[in-house]
């Protein structure tokens, strides 16, 4: 298990990167430059109108909202019965910084957001979203990325359209309202020996952990890291196929110990890019999972896992989606589960002023050990986000959005007495961009 000071010294060491652009789904290069798949890419698909990508710049937004939120955590208004439901104003300052040269493209992004309840102040909060990456491509044939987000929030709206990516990935649970911070951290470093074939590495460590007041009843720190390796083959020029191995080690924290879960997985996948900027790919093989309970004898077994992905870009719209079957641990939950995940996120330019956006998430967390007095009964979550926005003028914009968070865990205090939440929000922006570097 890493240690606070590696957790610090990893953090500070991905904080000196920035965000890297993420890429069109084919790249440009010559065509002896091979592509690194979405299975085995680490990085989102691009969700965003327009089919230029944009480099060298600095770019914000300052943002006032009103909104209404309801079915808060009954006990964090002080009452003891009933919902609670609250008007509420935000502000949601954002700023982003690119800069790219011949071997370098790195970006930072940081989004907070501070929200005022009205009547019950005691509710405010301020969450903080931030994303760090950082590419770098020693030569024409290895290129290593790092990437790193991390946010702290009050609420699940947050981790609602957080990105849609080729590989599967153990999610948090997501929860109206309870205080929390998220950490994830990634790392791919490829090295193509030849003109069709690639080898490359992969890493990832992540954290979870909770305020530990009576919102998070029932929800649990967590901390997860892994590793593994990957080859890639070239076909043709629009299709690769390959294999992956990864290795993912995750720890739940009950007050009697802990809980830990090992996976070991051996993935075939195959990507085809039908355009440019469409893609398609799948991945599957045997999970063999060991779970180690302190109350209980240790269950281990095989199981079949898959993951199958598509991104696509136009002028005027923009969409991915994703499905994965695993077995996860960690999330918040004690046990060890079969996880069945699916999401979408796309964005429309509706005409020259009008333009829409629809995320949405659905997990299922089937037990794959045996219960007892410890482990979390299963459960799923439904969490999507549609919204609406105009163009005023070159600068300013403003949208309507509404987000909603559906769960079903009988067994988590803090999700049984708010399965459900409701928000929506009008808000306005002032945005500007600068070229820099140039």
């Amino acid at each position: 298990m890493l240690t606070r000071t590696s957790r610090f010294a990893l953090l500070a060491a991905l904080s000196l990167g920035c965000r890297v652009t993420l890429r069109a789904q084919v790249s440009t290069a010559g065509a002896g430059t091979m592509q690194k798949p979405p299975p085995v890419s680490g990085q989102s698909y691009r969700i965003e109108t327009g089919m230029e990508e944009r480099s060298n710049y600095i770019s914000g937004s300052i943002g006032a909202g009103a909104g209404y939120v309801d079915n808060l955590y009954p006990g964090s208004t002080g009452s003891s019965t009933g919902q609670a439901s609250e008007k509420l104003i935000s502000l949601q300052p954002r700023i982003t910084f690119d800069t790219k040269s011949a071997r370098l493209h790195a970006s930072a992004a940081y989004n907070p957001n501070f929200i005022f309840y009205q009547p019950t102040s005691g509710l405010n909060e301020a969450d903080h979203n931030g994303v760090f990456d950082f590419g770098y491509r020693f030569s024409p044939r290895f290129n290593v990325d790092v990437n790193d987000s991390l946010l702290r929030s009050s609420s699940g709206f947050g981790q609602i359209g957080t990105g849609i990516s080729g590989s599967a990935q153990t999610p948090a649970l997501i929860v109206g309202y309870a205080e929390h911070l998220l950490n994830i951290a990634n790392a791919v470093a490829s090295y193509q020996f030849s003109p069709h074939g690639m080898i490359g590495g992969l890493g990832d460590v992540g954290t979870l952990t909770y305020g530990g007041s009576s919102q998070t009843t029932g929800l649990y720190d967590s901390a997860s890291r892994g590793g593994g390796g990957f080859y890639n083959h070239r076909l043709s020029g629009s299709q690769y196929v390959g294999a992956i191995y990864k290795y993912e080690q995750a720890f739940a924290y009950p007050q009697q110990g802990q809980y830990e879960t090992q996976t070991h997985e051996i993935d075939a996948f195959y990507t085809i890019y039908v355009t440019e900027t469409y893609s398609l790919s799948v991945a599957g093989g045997p999970q063999h999972y060991r779970a180690t309970d302190p109350l209980a004898p240790t269950t281990q077994s095989w199981s079949p896992a898959i993951t199958a992905s598509m991104g696509r870009r136009s002028p005027h719209a923009s969409f991915a989606a994703s499905f994965s079957r695993t077995v996860t641990g960690g999330g918040g939950l004690i046990g060890a589960f079969y996880t069945t995940s699916a999401g979408a996120e796309g964005v429309w330019k509706l005409s020259r002023l009008w333009d829409g956006a629809l995320n949405v998430n659905y997990n299922i967390n089937n037990n794959a050990a045996p219960l007892n007095g410890l482990t979390t009964p299963g459960g799923h979550t439904l969490a999507g986000s549609l919204s609406l926005g105009r163009t005023i003028s070159a600068h300013t914009r403003a949208t309507l959005k509404y987000d909603r968070i559906q769960n079903h865990y009988d067994g988590i205090p803090a999700v049984a007495n708010n399965p459900n939440a409701d928000r929506i929000m009008v808000s306005y922006f002032w945005d500007f961009q600068r070229p820099v570097g140039r």
